[in-house]
């Protein structure tokens, strides 16, 4: 067991380290990133994934409906019933945060010309 620790913590520190290393090399036009970010909000926000995504979350409410006698139904459909939740409503946070009537000046984001020395 201690040896699946270390290899967690190693794992762990190689990922935290390949993405601030990342961030290093990326492109810094904000073209690419917009672009990425589209691509991203219309797989969040299509209605193929909204279906696939309620469908899951019926089948999971089902699934710990019949098994609702046995121990450790919750603790095994709460997670995926969580995670259905989170990426439906994921599509509706990021086009809140990133929508084109936040660009115009109520960006959560503060603007690099706040920070300037």
């Amino acid at each position: 067991m201690k040896t699946f620790r270390v290899g967690k913590k190693a794992i762990c520190t190689t990922l935290v380290f390949l993405l601030s290393v990342s961030f290093m090399f990326a492109n810094s036009s904000t073209g690419a990133l917009a672009n990425a970010l589209s691509i991203i909000l219309g797989v969040l926000c299509s209605g193929y994934m909204k279906a696939i995504l309620t469908i899951a979350l019926i089948g999971l409410a089902i699934g710990l409906l019949f098994n609702r006698g046995q121990e450790g139904a919750l603790k095994k459909f709460l997670p995926w019933i969580a995670a259905c939740i989170i990426i439906l409503s994921a599509s509706q946070i990021t086009g809140t945060i990133f929508s084109p009537s936040n660009q115009s000046g109520n960006n959560i984001a503060p603007s690099s010309s706040q920070f300037s020395f």
